[in-house]
């Protein structure tokens, strides 16, 4: 999954690009594709260019466990006992398989 900071540096070089009067000078698509750091395959510029706008969802889970003051990971079953992470609401993310915990 692309980062914020991935995609800033993406439009900061097409911005340059633009700046430098590269784009009519090269093919559009080996710029565009250079630039973003796709395969240069049409297809591979294609979704990379989706991902740059809008990224694929986030995986998530949920709080499963019915003690206050634990988590258990809906996904994968992993819990946490430090009650103070999760009284305080710190447990964003699953230790194990990695997904974003989703408020309910």
């Amino acid at each position: 999954m692309l980062t914020n900071n991935e995609r800033r540096s993406v439009a900061q070089r097409l911005r340059n690009d633009a700046d430098g009067g590269v784009l009519p000078y090269m093919n559009f698509l080996q710029a565009i594709s250079s630039d973003i750091g796709s395969d240069g395959s049409v297809e591979g510029t294609l979704n990379r260019l989706a991902d740059l706008v809008e990224p694929m969802p986030e995986p998530v889970c949920r709080d499963a466990s019915d003690v206050f003051g634990r988590f258990k990971c809906s996904e994968c079953g992993c819990v946490i006992y430090d009650t103070s992470q999760v009284d305080f609401g710190m447990v964003n993310y699953c230790p194990d398989c990695g997904r974003w915990v989703e408020v309910e």
